[in-house]
């Protein structure tokens, strides 16, 4: 994953965190800081849970960070 590609997903998940309640704000952006220091697959697996979040197809998991590897 390029890093502009990593730059798209930071900023749907700081949209996310900007309008997600208060009891998830911290997995967001803690997932926010993840994102610069995880491997290309952990990316993906965040990435495809952001697109499904920021679709209204799921709702923020706060163990995002206990599923990736």
């Amino acid at each position: 994953m390029t890093k502009e590609e990593r730059q798209l997903v930071i900023n749907k998940l700081a949209f996310i965190g900007y309008y997600t309640q208060e009891q998830n704000k911290d997995s967001v952006f803690l997932t926010i800081a993840a994102l610069y220091n995880t491997s290309d697959e952990n990316c993906k697996i965040i990435a495809e849970h952001v697109e499904s979040v920021v679709k209204d197809k799921a709702t923020w998991n706060l163990d995002i960070l206990n599923l990736i590897k």
